[in-house]
């Protein structure tokens, strides 16, 4: 067989590795929910650019392996799972590296429907898109677009697919590349990938006026909301020692899934919930980790009393913790936090610390009260 690499390596890089972790933490989180939901009765995974699958120098997993894997396990664990359709629809532009991918899958005697394609970008999208489109109130789809670069990411594409049924996409995208761009030297402005950056930044609307990669993440992730219509949150990944910066970016039109998203974040990055970065190991990890900790949580904090100035519903402040990317029971720790030195006026009584930040009373509009901060 012959080797199919990840750029010139047949190997997962670390961000890599951190990459389909998330992925994988997602789809365990994702398929627990639907293969519980009774009025869900088919579950669709796309990997639009799935790669080789399995990395033969080190026997590193990529996208379709850990699809394949978490779609195995959650059938055999979850017990509403008989009457549910599993599919897994995998492609790549590489005829070897789908190929490797597929004769993988064949071999693990694979308990769920399956398809693989050898198409380019735009007809992968096309195809999807069709599918989704044709696809039954009852369906469900999850599309993972991992296409080594962003020439082939198009604003059409990704709106075509949220508008075309019950759908998330997650997508991956190599920040630092995109970020040199911003401020091109003359040799820069030669290169094709230059083109496709000025492309991408006009469809998207974003603007080059940033002073971080960080900012620069925050700014595609608001763009990929499409002025609101969506929930978005992203997740950074840094390579090994190195300054290249990568990103995850979560799209869907439920808060519940973003819910999920934002769980899978901090099962990953228990410190901040934002990210992997590869660090040399220090004799002062430890308190490193502690205040980075505390700082983040102190950060949402004023955030949140920032927010809470003028009154808010349970409802309001569930929602503004999840785009935050914090977690309900961070908000709650807040909350009882503020409670406990007087600060807060609530327009009705509620049962104590009990403060309904959840999806149920989201979804059912449920206002249990409407709270604001005393100055």
């Amino acid at each position: 067989m012959a080797k199919v690499k990840q750029g010139d390596r047949d190997y997962l890089e670390e961000h890599s590795k951190e990459k389909v972790a998330f992925y994988g933490e997602y789809l365990d989180l994702y398929l627990t929910v639907l293969l519980n939901t009774t009025y869900i009765k088919s579950i669709n995974i796309y990997d639009l650019f799935c790669g080789v699958g399995i990395y033969a120098e080190d026997g590193s997993k990529g996208s379709p392996i850990i699809a394949m894997e978490s779609i195995k396990k959650q059938l055999s664990i979850q017990q509403n799972s008989n009457n549910k359709q599993m599919k897994l629809i995998i492609n790549d532009g590489k005829k070897e590296s789908v190929e490797r991918a597929k004769q993988y899958l064949v071999e693990q005697n694979i308990n769920f429907d399956f398809e693989a394609y050898n198409l380019q970008a735009e007809d992968i999208f096309s195809l999807t898109i069709n599918n989704i489109k044709s696809s039954k109130d009852d369906e469900f789809n999850l599309i993972f677009i991992d296409p080594h670069g962003y020439k082939d990411i198009y604003k059409k594409d990704i709106i075509n697919i949220m508008n075309a049924g019950k759908s998330e996409i997650l997508i991956f995208l190599p920040i630092h590349m995109m970020y040199r761009f911003l401020k091109p030297s003359e040799e820069d402005k030669e290169n094709p990938s230059y083109e496709h950056l000025i492309r991408f930044m006009k469809e998207f609307k974003l603007h080059n006026i940033v002073e971080s990669t960080d900012e620069y993440i925050a700014n595609i992730k608001e763009s990929f909301s499409f002025d609101n219509q969506y929930f978005t949150t992203s997740y950074k990944l840094r390579a090994t020692n190195s300054h290249n910066d990568y990103a995850l970016f979560f799209i869907t039109k439920n808060i519940y899934g973003l819910e999920k998203a934002v769980e899978t974040k901090w099962k990953l990055d228990k410190l901040c919930g934002s990210g992997f970065e590869k660090k040399k190991p220090s004799l002062f990890d430890v308190e490193f980790e502690d205040s980075k900790k505390e700082d983040c949580l102190n950060n949402f904090k004023n955030k949140l009393i920032i927010y809470l100035k003028e009154e808010r519903t349970n409802n309001e402040i569930y929602k503004f913790t999840l785009m935050n990317g914090f977690k309900t029971t961070q908000a709650n720790k807040v909350l009882k936090e503020l409670c406990l030195d007087n600060r807060c006026i609530f327009d009705r009584s509620i049962q104590k610390n009990a403060f309904y930040l959840n999806y149920k009373n989201y979804k059912n509009e449920e206002i249990k009260y409407r709270i604001k901060i005393n100055e």
